[in-house]
């Protein structure tokens, strides 16, 4: 029976919660409070493992504008569509965010007592090197405080296939160049590579072969318009425009909600089905707890939530409990 993700040795449990879901540091939103009166015990974490939201090496903008506290400043904010009596969603936060030097200078994530991730992305730079460099300017920072954590902390290194005639040499090479990187200058910190579902299976194989990642996360969002095979844009959105568009801003965004959960599950059973054996987490689309048992029966890891925070709060309790059951936590 699968205990849950264990990494170098290392265990994460069942359940993550997605990169971005709870904030930074595992503290959440503002809305949060007012749905923790309302759900009494079920909007609860309570035995998942925090994913940070997604760091850059230096500070971002992005589409999302953040307070002192890097709190959203928009109760409800524009770059987020969100529908919960269909259960999608559509964001482009474009990793707004005060960058990785200011993130760790709060210690707020050297204090917390149970082991979790740190989202990365190098996001600024518009050729390889360029990322490259980022990556390794992030890995020298945060090999300064590695020793200052009170729990265990992996890297998750977030980069996403970005269409689907993405040629699979080369995104193989582009993960696992900035893999070596934080191996080389982080050293034994568990490191998990996270993809989206459009990613091709060769490349994720390439990328085991090299035996770098300690372990894999399926899905983020899928690219607004991609897969049309099986995702019918115009039946969920009444339109073949996104929301975000109409709202004034310059990107689509990416679908988050039910209809990645069948596309997840299918490329986690053609993953292992092609022979992949590294650890695999797998979220998009768990509204249900019963949506726990299809990764499950796919042969999953561990799973991770987290658009489930604002399209059904009040199953994320129950969710993270059907997941302990099934993996015998």
């Amino acid at each position: 029976m699968k205990s849950g993700l264990v990494s170098r040795g290392i265990s994460f449990g069942p359940v993550m919660v997605a990169s971005g879901a709870l904030n930074n540091f595992g503290e959440g939103y503002p809305s949060h409070n007012f749905i923790k009166m309302l759900m009494r015990g079920r909007f609860d974490f309570t035995g998942a493992t925090l994913v940070s939201k997604t760091a850059t090496l230096a500070s971002r903008i992005g589409n999302l504008p953040l307070d002192e506290d890097y709190q959203p400043t928009e109760m409800f904010p524009k770059c987020i569509y969100v529908n919960p009596f269909k259960g999608i969603a559509v964001n482009a936060v474009s990793l707004s965010n005060p960058g990785i030097k200011t993130l760790l200078n709060q210690r707020r994530w050297q204090n917390l007592d149970q082991n979790h991730w740190i989202s990365f992305m190098a996001a600024d730079g518009n050729t390889l090197q360029l990322r490259l460099d980022e990556t390794e300017g992030f890995a020298q920072i945060l090999k300064k405080h590695k020793w200052d954590f009170k729990a265990i902390f992996g890297v998750q290194l977030n980069i996403s296939c970005p269409n689907t005639d993405h040629d699979p040499s080369e995104l193989a090479r582009e993960a696992l160049e900035q893999g070596r990187i934080l191996r080389t200058i982080l050293g034994d910190v568990p490191l998990d590579l996270k993809i989206n579902a459009m990613t091709p299976i060769v490349a994720v194989k390439e990328i085991e072969r090299n035996n770098i990642f300690d372990s894999l996360t399926c899905s983020n969002t899928i690219p607004w318009g991609k897969m049309p095979e099986q995702i019918d844009w115009r039946k969920l959105f009444g339109s073949d425009v996104s929301p975000l568009r109409k709202r004034g801003f310059q990107q689509d965004g990416g679908l988050s909600g039910w209809p990645l959960l069948p596309i997840v599950e299918s490329w986690v059973k053609e993953a292992r089905s092609a022979g992949i054996k590294m650890p695999i987490t797998a979220g998009g689309g768990i509204l249900y707890p019963d949506d726990v048992d299809r990764l499950y029966h796919a042969d999953v890891n561990a799973i991770a939530i987290g658009s489930v925070s604002f399209l059904k709060p009040w199953n994320v309790q129950p969710i993270i409990q059907r997941a302990q059951k099934l993996f015998g936590r």
